[in-house]
């Protein structure tokens, strides 16, 4: 599966190790202060970058993908998007099928078999179904999910690196 590309210099390395260190030796008061301050400048722009990738596709793929669409402050951040437990009306939980939404499948024709039981006279039989049939065609750099991160972390990355330094500074100027 490709994999978004994400250019970082050997400054940016400097910087994101000088963070961690930060956020290591800082006490607890101080790291929650962070990453509330993270979360608050980093998920607009997430989800922003997620709506825009999503914009133009189906409803289905919008409510599977963009729902739970969040970051998760701490060190490491992480973006995280189709992340949602509820389940849809047909029974589709999105967090368990976010991955074949995003990256669909090759061959949507394929079959498979399996047992079911029958509600009227509790016997078991055999039922033969496309079961692939509902997901988009494959797209091995992804849909929205892994687009969308492309373009974002390395503003996002940037970002987290200002907002520790400017809370750290802010904390030792009081």
């Amino acid at each position: 599966m490709g994999r978004p590309v994400v250019k970082v210099n050997a400054a940016d390395l400097a910087a994101l190790r000088g963070v961690v260190l930060a956020m290591k030796s800082a006490d607890r008061d101080l790291r929650n202060t962070i990453n509330r301050e993270q979360r608050a400048a980093l998920n607009p722009i997430w989800r922003e970058s997620m709506a825009e990738k999503l914009n133009g596709l189906p409803d289905v793929d919008k409510i599977i993908l963009g729902r739970g669409a969040r970051v998760r402050a701490g060190n490491p951040s992480q973006v995280i998007a189709g992340n949602s437990t509820r389940a849809l009306s047909g029974g589709l939980v999105p967090n368990r099928w976010a991955k074949s939404w995003e990256f669909g499948t090759s061959d949507r024709n394929k079959y498979r078999s399996y047992e079911r039981r029958n509600r009227r006279n509790g016997g078991t039989h055999t039922v033969t179904r496309r079961t692939r049939r509902q997901l988009p065609a494959l797209a091995r750099s992804g849909h929205a999910i892994w687009p969308a991160a492309a373009e974002t972390i390395p503003r996002l990355v940037s970002l987290q690196v200002q907002t520790v330094v400017r809370v750290i500074n802010e904390k030792l100027g009081n």
